[in-house]
């Protein structure tokens, strides 16, 4: 990871200890839509913000999206704190598995999940990847690390944001064994390693860009050059 990329990591992990510095987690309301706002939804100190950033405006194209799993089973892979697979099953989805290998990210999703009353619909699996996932599904939604290369040895929150190339390619390379169709965010600051739309089809993924918008808010906004960067959705298809 080159020397820019690091500084934004650490710009964000400063910023998020900055909010919790009391060290307690918090509750707070997430506007997706302007009918749509997840009421009192936790965030827990261990978990990186999920009401922050990229993850607010993939859970909001979850929402829009909601066609492509309605009554379905989705898998939420590296769930953080729930968002997505909770904006999922709120807007249709039958059934979501959550799959996080952080156990305070599986703690905070099992809160949130009870916040909103969906454990009949939903089970939470602590797993590196799928390694300790059983069943299929329709459709994995994903919100891996951006950033390539192994998280800052000083930082453990960086793991969240870090995603070492053999993991990421672990991604693509496995998560076709367990759904025929996968959405995946990215956003390009974070450089071409780990981007979808470079990884997917050299696993035999059929790519579609579903979204491509500025990041034009918020941290993941600062860049020390001129570049217009983007956050971005792709849906990724197999093609065997």
């Amino acid at each position: 990871m080159d020397v820019k990329k690091q500084e934004q990591v650490r710009l964000q992990i400063r910023s998020f200890k900055e909010r919790f510095q009391q060290d307690i987690s918090k509750i707070t309301d997430i506007h997706l839509t302007p009918e749509f706002v997840l009421k009192d939804y936790i965030l827990n100190k261990d978990v990186f913000q999920s009401d922050k950033m990229t993850a607010v405006e993939f859970a909001r194209w979850v929402r829009y999206n909601n066609c492509e799993y309605q009554k379905k089973h989705v898998i939420d892979m590296c769930c953080g704190g729930g968002i997505q697979g909770i904006v999922a099953l709120l807007s249709g989805a039958g059934y979501v598995t959550f799959v996080d290998s952080s156990r305070e990210a599986c703690q905070n999703t099992a809160e949130n999940i009870r916040q909103y009353g969906l454990e009949n619909r939903a089970e939470i699996i602590q797993s590196d990847l799928f390694s300790n996932v059983k069943e299929k599904a329709d459709l994995i939604i994903a919100n891996p690390p951006f950033f390539p290369g192994d998280p800052l040895a000083d930082e453990p929150i960086s793991r969240t944001m870090c995603f070492g190339e053999e993991k990421a390619k672990e991604l693509y390379r496995i998560a076709k064994e367990y759904s025929p169709r996968m959405a995946v965010c990215h956003w390009d600051f974070a450089g071409h390693e780990n981007d979808p739309e470079s990884l997917g089809p050299r696993y035999s993924w059929k790519t579609e860009r579903r979204l491509l918008q500025d990041t034009g808010y918020g941290l993941q906004s600062i860049a020390k050059d001129s570049t217009r960067y983007h956050f971005k959705v792709i849906l990724l298809e197999d093609l065997r």
